[in-house]
């Protein structure tokens, strides 16, 4: 059966790179930057992170002017709310009714508010959002004011609030929050607008509507096994952290300081790319840990990248199921069928095979700085996973990529932000010929 590429995944890719490209002109301009002009590739680099919600820089941030840094956070909020808001005015706009292939695109991000109409659910992300990060901006702007470092605590609370919420990890700062890792209040502020950010929109009014019926609605499957496995993830992750750098990176910590530090570093790693530690000072293990925390991600439906929570979670389940002839799995006394178990398997395949093959093209773009030991090959890999779960952490090897690399780093956030709906969302023209023709059945071994 022949493939098309449908109109509405040429308006997602369309959306973004016309986006990119106004942000870069933007970005280019003299007024951006407090020193020379920002080198186009540098600035096309910039925006794509931005709007891809990334957070990964060719340039010192002490470069940009206030000017420069309205943009990114223009591009940052377009970027991540943009993408659910404008392919929901898209659908909503044309059709009294909602079409089965669109509502399976609404379905990805809101489950059983398939039959609400669009723009009462935009409406509701827009409340949601916006009262989310003005009150993340109200406490930071304390925070900053107090902290004797901020120059200009009302943008920079602004500014952090909105790249937080929005799992972007960009900073006014140029060594991102490492300054303030030992401010507890800063520390816990960022890790909930990240939290909130990366859970989901039907999560979050899921939960509001539990706390605002007194526990009377019954939270959705969708919302408990996102809750779940989130708060196992941060969980786990932060005593992992924790105790591995119990001696080298918390040596001068008091122990809440330690504990805060853990815990910002197993929410930020799943897409925020903010850091409170430089990535390159923990531990082996612990690079290993980050590296599969940015692959999995935030939850689906929300501001956050990778393959998902949910993705993680059915993946894990399967493979502690006891096999038998249903074509279903049953966990937390639900049904999961078995579409939903082969979309988790090629949601994570395609981001495995993805990323594998990004990793060997970038290794022959930086072919020179790996034999000169400029970076290693696992710093590589850690640009790659970070790129393509749009995180925004590195080893600090982002401004040394040749102009190649920073081309094919900046193509992997993009398909990292806007590649797994292209991928895996389709909308079929005309209807679909079922195979007339049946084959024997097979077994395979399997070791």
């Amino acid at each position: 059966m022949k493939k098309n590429i449908s109109f509405d995944k040429l308006l997602l890719f369309g959306y973004f790179i016309t986006l990119s490209f106004l942000g870069a002109i933007f970005l280019a301009l003299p007024i951006s930057s407090n020193e020379k002009p920002i080198h186009y590739i540098d600035a096309l680099f910039l925006a794509i992170s931005a709007c891809c919600v990334t957070g990964l820089s060719t340039v010192s941030m002490e470069t940009l002017s206030i000017f420069g840094f309205i943009v990114i956070m223009c591009l940052i909020e377009l970027g991540g709310f943009g993408l659910i808001s404008f392919f929901m005015l898209y659908i909503g706009s044309h059709r009294k009714r909602i079409s089965f292939s669109n509502r399976q695109f609404i379905r990805s991000f809101f489950i059983d508010e398939v039959d609400i109409k669009p723009k009462r659910i935009i409406l509701k992300i827009i409340v949601i959002t916006f009262s989310i990060q003005v009150l993340g901006a109200v406490c930071l702007f304390f925070i900053f004011s107090s902290s004797g470092i901020s120059t200009n605590p009302i943008f920079d609370a602004i500014f952090h609030s909105i790249s937080a919420f929005c799992n972007a990890g960009f900073s006014t700062y140029n060594n991102s929050l490492i300054s303030f890792n030992q401010n507890i209040p800063l520390m816990l502020v960022i890790i909930f607008l990240v939290a909130s950010g990366g859970i989901g929109f039907v999560v979050l009014d899921d939960v509001f509507m539990f706390f605002k019926t007194r526990f009377k609605d019954k939270m959705s499957f969708h919302t408990k096994v996102v809750i779940f496995t989130t708060f196992s993830l941060i969980f786990f992750s932060s005593l992992f952290y924790y105790f591995s750098n119990f001696k080298d990176n918390f040596e001068n910590m008091t122990f809440f300081q330690k504990i805060v530090n853990s815990l910002f570093q197993s929410v930020t790693t799943r897409t925020a790319g903010f850091e409170t530690i430089s990535q390159n000072n923990f531990t082996s293990n612990s690079v290993l840990i980050t590296l599969f925390l940015m692959f999995v991600g935030g939850s689906p439906g929300s501001m956050a990248g990778g393959i998902k929570t949910t993705t993680l979670f059915i993946i894990v389940s399967y493979a502690f199921h006891e096999r038998n002839d249903s074509s279903y799995m049953s966990v937390f006394q639900r049904k999961i069928n078995s579409e939903s178990i082969s979309r988790a398997f090629n949601i994570a395949f395609k981001a495995m095979s993805f990323i594998f093959i990004s990793l060997f093209i970038l290794s022959i773009s930086e072919s020179n700085s790996l034999k000169n030991q400029c970076f290693s090959l696992l710093d590589l890999f850690f640009e790659v996973v970070s790129a393509q779960g749009t995180v925004g952490l590195s080893m600090g090897i982002t401004s040394q990529l040749s102009a190649t690399g920073k081309i094919l780093v900046s193509f992997i956030m993009f398909i990292g932000r806007t590649g797994v709906y292209a991928m895996l969302l389709h909308f079929p023209k005309g209807k679909k010929i079922e195979n007339v023709v049946t084959y024997p059945t097979e077994d395979v071994m399997l070791g």
